[in-house]
């Protein structure tokens, strides 16, 4: 039996500080007693130790509550963190995602409530579970203390001092989601061990003065003299995110002076939130560095006379601080136009929009009451909401997943979405971020690659954009697949066209068309036409006819990009930039084509289709597409490995299009599920299709449906909650004459002359269940019948039904709008219960509308059988024995 014991070995050399005294510790658990002690949580967590264990590992069963996290101690020797500073641990469990960090203490601040010294976490790589033995390791430490001492400064405004940190403990973070788990830790091992004295530096000081930034005229010169491509900052380190082409930040902190380093070093506009108080003038350099300021997100009727108030605060502001006025507005343009310099439009959500063709039109309807007003900047949300997310995972521990576990980031439809809103007229972008891009996760490493790529096709265009005076005006094209924009200047034009139909903001169209003809519209002088899509100016030869210069694009992409020029400047400016950017557009195109290739058979084989199904051709020539973009890129021929790529691309996604629709046909709508609400989901959603196959559901109670009274309903917990009012008379009742169980009816009527707003606008009541409460982790099926008036030439009116477990990102429209159904329309909304308390449905009337609303029921099923039970699979001719009455 291998002898077990805790041990500190010293190994001691002479010479540079590299070289001085390592040392290494290493606990193997063999002897008696708790090591890791429950050190804080969130969750009610409770750390218990069975009474019979395994010897020479330490078992522990956890349990917990609603929370974030829930972290175990055990302290160490302190040592200084230098790069050299590993840990390691053996860890088995049934969750995946546990892991190890180092505590790092600052001994030289404390923190304002506790007065307890500050302190980071420095986490490790997760588990991967699955009850096998597997390793957290953490290294790489300067680098990862150097984020967390941005984010610290960041959080305390500079006013502490970090010097001298050191490492006092190793902690394990066992938080995954409420129940109870089993782990077993094994082997602890830490390498590079310094005492912290060595590292120490007479004089140093982290909280040194702040060198003055550049003019903030300067950087408002730059901001309304380039394309605006700003990001939600999210404490990454603004040297990085320049790397990744983004010329700006919107932050929620003015006074931070760790950005106001950055941002003067970098040239990085910042946009900063008010401070909360009118700033005096011996503030002024606090602020120097803010080249807008930021009214707020999402603003909308509700919060009309904060930013009203925002603004008066803003006018007794000195006059050094004076800037722009940046907000994002989800209704009311006009008003907000008049507040705001710039004014960011959300692109539409897929709650209400479902195809490019549909939110254009919103988009350039809404935008009216911008113009001569307000410049136009566009939100791009990239990510798919943190309810889906959470879906996602619960039914991913609950029946598997594959070994390999794809990026939360579908690079096609944010590539595609910057496209359209390009063809919308936008003058700039602001990307929503939900989490940092330097986290080294693989869904932040493939957001920041994928926003790289985007930022460069962006500068591609800017002069286009910046000269965006004129409106895009449509073009025709031979493909009811393909739609088509034009930007006309007064020497050149930019055609963009990008696949187009029904959905396609949710599953990208991928059309296998051999030729794509586009008619251009032209005045005056010949021009000469180039395709830009491969990375090269690819002559095209263009046909004149009466109605404009029509154009042959062989093998169309997903996106396509079209130049006509009249002399040779716009020509010379794309040829010098391509010679810069083509090659790191080839290798972003590799990579996407890669992870939609994968995507593609991933998805095959879990919808089980047959050896001869057609897609698994689509995947084979795909991946033939793939290697030749490979090979071409080895030979350095950039406009070959573009174009096979493309070509790569297109056939996955057509795998993916078409397992899309055939999932969607299983339910009222996509939105139904959250595993086909994203493509990404797709191989989750025909996992559990076989799983839950010929299987029973049980009933759900649902409180107080069978009530005949309005009232009755709110003593069981139902309640309403109505909005503009001064706008719209709205009521709830219920109609229990009918037979059978009773109907509720939900009304918005105007008010006054003016009509009622449609979409998220005109939202004037919600209706909100009782608690509908279902086992943690079953799959619940809520579903009924609603019968829906609403204007016919108004998409976005009607009724929103959604829930507290999918948001209203995944909620369901129902509209009269839509004339494909009967009167009475069937919803369904399929859900994993991930809170212990159960969940409830909303009702939410749209616009000017009225909706019966009967038949409403639920019923759950357990997605996977618990493990914990003592069930064995019954015997051929066996049959179950019951107990005796």
């Amino acid at each position: 039996m291998r002898v077990r014991q805790s041990v500190l070995v010293a190994i001691v050399a002479i010479g540079t500080l590299s070289d001085r005294a390592r040392g290494q510790f290493l606990e193997t658990f063999d002897r008696p007693g708790e090591y890791f002690q429950l050190w804080r949580h969130d969750c009610r967590a409770r750390v218990t130790r069975p009474s019979t264990v395994e010897p020479g590992v330490e078992t522990l069963e956890v349990s917990f509550g609603n929370g974030t996290h829930a972290q175990l101690v055990l302290p160490i020797d302190p040592c200084a963190v230098v790069d050299d500073l590993t840990a390691s641990m053996r860890i088995r469990c049934g969750h995946d995602g546990l892991s190890i960090a180092f505590r790092v203490i600052f001994p030289r601040s404390t923190h304002p409530a506790t007065q307890d010294p500050l302190f980071c976490l420095i986490f490790g790589s997760p588990t991967e579970g699955k009850g096998q033995w597997s390793v957290s390791t953490v290294k790489n430490m300067t680098r990862e203390l150097e984020s967390q001492k941005r984010l610290l400064l960041a959080r305390y405004r500079g006013e502490v001092d970090l010097s001298d940190p050191y490492v006092d403990a190793i902690v394990l973070e066992v938080y995954r989601f409420p129940g109870k788990t089993r782990l077993q830790i094994d082997d602890l091992q830490i390498e590079g061990m310094l005492p912290p004295d060595v590292l120490r530096e007479e004089g140093r000081d982290t909280n040194r003065g702040v060198p003055r930034n550049r003019d903030p005229l300067v950087q408002l010169q730059q901001i309304q003299n380039t394309v605006p491509r700003w990001v939600q900052y999210r404490g990454e380190s603004l040297d990085y995110l320049q790397t990744l082409g983004f010329n700006g930040i919107v932050s929620n902190r003015a006074d931070d002076t760790l950005i106001a380093e950055q941002a003067a070093r970098t040239g990085i506009a910042v946009v900063a939130s008010l401070p909360e108080k009118v700033p005096d003038a011996t503030a002024l350099e606090s602020y120097q560095h803010v080249s807008a300021w930021m009214l707020g997100w999402e603003l909308n009727e509700s919060t009309l006379e904060t930013t009203r108030r925002q603004i008066g605060r803003l006018s007794r502001f000195p006059s050094d601080l004076l800037r722009p006025t940046i907000g994002e507005a989800m209704e009311l343009y006009g008003p907000y136009s008049r507040l705001t310099d710039w004014l960011a439009v959300p692109t539409p959500h897929t709650t209400r929009v479902r195809s490019s063709i549909e939110s254009d039109q919103i988009m350039l309807s809404e935008s009216r009451s911008l113009a001569g007003r307000s410049h136009r900047l566009t939100s791009i949300a990239t990510q798919m909401s943190s309810e889906w997310s959470e879906q996602k995972t619960l039914l991913q521990q609950s029946i598997g997943g594959d070994s390999v576990t794809l990026p939360d980031f579908d690079p096609l439809q944010a590539r595609l979405a910057v496209y359209r809103s390009m063809m919308q007229g936008t003058r700039g972008w602001i990307f929503r971020s939900s989490g940092p891009l330097d986290r080294g996760d693989p869904t932040s490493l493939a957001r920041a690659k994928g926003f790289e790529t985007i930022n460069q096709e962006i500068e591609l265009f800017a002069p286009w954009i910046q000269a965006n005076q004129q409106p895009w005006r449509p073009v025709n094209t031979d493909s009811r697949n393909y739609r088509a924009a034009v930007l006309t200047t007064p020497n050149s034009q930019l055609v963009l066209a990008v696949t187009s139909g029904a959905m396609d903001q949710v599953c990208a169209i991928a059309p296998l068309v051999d030729r794509l003809r586009i008619t251009i519209p032209t005045v005056g002088q010949v021009r000469n036409v180039y395709r830009v899509t491969h990375g090269q100016l690819e002559t095209l030869r263009a046909e004149q006819k009466s109605d404009g210069i029509h154009v042959v694009i062989e093998n169309p992409g997903l996106t396509e990009q079209i130049v006509t020029v009249v002399d040779p400047k716009p020509a010379e400016y794309l040829r010098e930039q391509l010679v810069r950017k083509a090659a790191p557009l080839m290798e972003s195109r590799i990579e996407s084509s890669e992870l939609v290739v994968q995507l593609a058979q991933m998805i095959a084989i879990d919808q089980r289709l047959r050896g001869d199904d057609d897609a698994w051709e689509l995947i084979r020539r795909s991946q033939v597409a793939h290697r030749e973009a490979i090979d071409a890129m080895s030979k350095s021929n950039l406009s070959r490995a573009l174009a096979a790529a493309d070509r790569s691309l297109i056939l996955a996604q057509r795998v993916i299009r078409n397992s899309w629709e055939e999932a969607v046909s299983q339910f009222s709508s996509f939105q139904s599920s959250p595993l086909v609400a994203s493509p990404l989901s797709l191989p989750l959603h025909w996992r559990l299709h076989h799983v839950l196959e010929g299987r029973p559901w049980q009933p759900l109670a649902i409180p107080g449906i069978d009530q005949r009274d309005w009232g009755a309903l709110q003593q069981r917990g139902w309640s309403v909650d109505q909005r503009l009012q001064e706008l719209v008379t709205s009521s709830v009742s219920i109609d229990g004459s009918t037979v059978g169980k009773p109907v509720m009816v939900l009304e918005s009527n105007r008010a006054t002359q003016q009509p009622i707003p449609t979409g998220y606008a005109g939202a004037s009541m919600r209706v909100t269940s009782a608690r509908i409460i279902a086992p943690l982790g079953s799959l619940v099926h809520i579903q009924g019948n609603v019968e829906i008036t609403s204007p016919v030439d108004e998409t976005q009116s009607g009724l929103l039904i959604s829930d507290s477990l999918g948001g209203e990102s995944l909620g369901q429209l129902i509209s009269s709008a839509d004339t494909s159904q009967d009167s009475w329309r069937k919803f369904g909304l399929f859900r994993f219960v991930t809170h212990p308390d159960g969940f409830q449905l909303f009702l939410e009337t749209r616009g000017e509308m009225r909706a019966r609303i009967a038949d409403l029921q639920a019923e759950f099923i357990m997605p996977t059988r618990n493990a914990n039970l003592p069930i064995r699979e019954l015997a051929e001719g066996e049959t179950p024995q019951t107990e005796p009455n």
